[in-house]
């Protein structure tokens, strides 16, 4: 579901993003807009994967991948702010720092789960979307 969102959002952004940026009387929007949907499915990996160790009590997973989202994200905006980039520092930073934290938690999450959890069915996997379609739904608005 979280890639699905993605791809509308950067479709959304990449076909209507200057309509958008001037809805909201911000140019400058229309050159980041499609930004958000690249952080958006990474913080929707990380959040899922956070869930289901939380959910299992492995804590560890989720601290070390916001130890990871602040050490692989702060040192580039810093960088890119004390070479005067503007706004391109906090960006690309936040990206970076979604896509390291996404990367662990996913990395960790192959590696602890049994090879059951990925031999799912197509058709299981469709009940379970159908089952639990509104999480996704009230939860996409607070990441956006």
């Amino acid at each position: 579901m979280t890639f699905y969102i993605s791809a509308f959002f950067l479709l959304l952004f990449l076909f209507a993003g200057e309509s958008i940026a001037e809805y909201y009387h911000n140019p400058d929007l229309a050159t980041w807009l499609w930004t958000l949907p690249i952080a958006l499915f990474a913080a929707g990996v990380f959040n899922v994967i956070n869930y289901w160790f939380s959910r299992l009590g492995n804590y560890k997973v989720a601290a070390t991948s916001k130890f990871l989202y602040s050490a692989a994200g702060e040192p580039v905006k810093v960088a890119m702010g004390a070479v005067n980039s503007n706004s391109g520092g906090l960006v690309t930073g936040t990206i970076i720092a979604h896509w390291v934290s996404a990367w662990y938690a996913w990395s960790r999450f192959k590696l602890s789960e049994p090879k059951t959890i990925f031999h799912l069915s197509k058709q299981r996997m469709k009940e379970l979307a159908f089952t639990y379609k509104a999480y996704p739904v009230y939860t996409i608005w607070g990441s956006l």
